[in-house]
């Protein structure tokens, strides 16, 4: 396997120290999910950041849709709650040390468990005196795990450029999602070879739950096959789509002739129409309604400065 490790995403915030000790609590999904959207999010950013403001690319819809998986997708949520549990082991140390390591990583994933499916109070506590408070701790938990998906959407959208290294955020495409994913996997000392059957394990148990059309997806053995999967079926909780996501109020152009970002086009089920300014319906008026014929010209010149646009989208990479 060759890892390219000079071009690389990055997850904002991570303390991958602290992360080691309940790695084994992870999986490969809780990695490559967050990994795709803060880089579609930030390739969203960097088609659109020249003609919008930020504050109007955050009302896009698809801007919202890929925020909203980020902030409230399972995966997401898992990993956040499995990194604020590493960061917080405090109260649960007495029953740890009773515990051999099965029932360590057993007592560990039932809290990690209780988190994600607990929708009680989340605060952000400073004083380290609840860490030996349980109520408090949990809801502290909650908190920093709000806060770091938070982080996630902030960054993708205000300063997407830290979120890659050694590579610009156009370039990002799904084998940089994977090796980015594999990145961090090893740093957390698991094996490279349990990251690849856990994903495939993952993507052909999805395919079985909901059984899709086999040829929405060719090969489920394919790494980056099994990623789309994750992604489709992410998206797909959020969402409402059969076999393709039409992105059909983006009403947007991007620099490129699908009218998408490249990890969009690659993953093969998300499309985004071009918008039109059509002149075909006649409009009978007047002469002198000057509301109507202003209307008119203003239709005409936004739609010779559209097919300006399209015209030119074929020569942009």
């Amino acid at each position: 396997m060759n890892i390219l490790r000079v071009k690389k995403v990055i997850l904002p915030g991570i303390n991958v120290k602290s992360l080691r000790s309940l790695s084994s609590l992870l999986s490969p999904s809780e990695l490559i999910i967050p990994f795709f959207f803060i880089s579609v999010l930030g390739q969203l950013v960097f088609n659109l950041k020249d003609v919008l403001s930020l504050k109007e690319i955050q009302t896009l819809p698809s801007v919202k849709l890929y925020s909203k998986v980020l902030l409230s997708g399972f995966s997401t949520i898992s990993f956040s709650i499995l990194y604020s549990l590493s960061n917080t082991l405090g109260w649960e140390l007495e029953t740890l040390s009773l515990l051999n390591v099965r029932e360590r990583i057993k007592f560990l994933e039932n809290l990690k468990n209780n988190l994600i499916f607990d929708l009680g109070e989340a605060r952000i506590y400073s004083k380290r005196s609840i860490l030996f408070d349980p109520i408090l701790l949990t809801k502290h938990r909650r908190g920093l795990s709000i806060q770091f998906r938070s982080l996630l959407v902030s960054s993708s959208i205000f300063s997407f450029q830290s979120i890659v290294f050694g590579l610009s955020i156009k370039e990002i495409n799904l084998d940089i999602i994977l090796e980015s994913s594999k990145l961090m996997w090893l740093s957390l000392g698991l094996n490279v070879e349990e990251f690849d059957f856990y994903l495939r394990k993952q993507a052909l148990s999805l395919a079985k739950k909901f059984k899709f059309q086999d040829t929405l997806f060719s090969n489920i053995f394919d790494l980056k096959e099994c990623l789309r999967v994750l992604v489709y079926f992410e998206l797909k909780a959020f969402y409402f789509f059969s076999s393709s996501l039409n992105l059909v109020d983006d009403d947007v152009v991007l620099r490129s002739s699908s009218n998408l970002t490249l990890l969009e086009k690659e993953v093969g089920f998300i499309f985004r129409e071009l918008p039109s300014l059509s002149l075909n319906n006649e409009v009978t008026s007047s002469t002198d309604d000057l509301i109507l014929t202003s209307s008119i010209e203003q239709r005409r010149f936004l739609r010779l400065k559209l097919n300006r646009v399209f015209s030119g989208l074929g020569k942009i990479s």
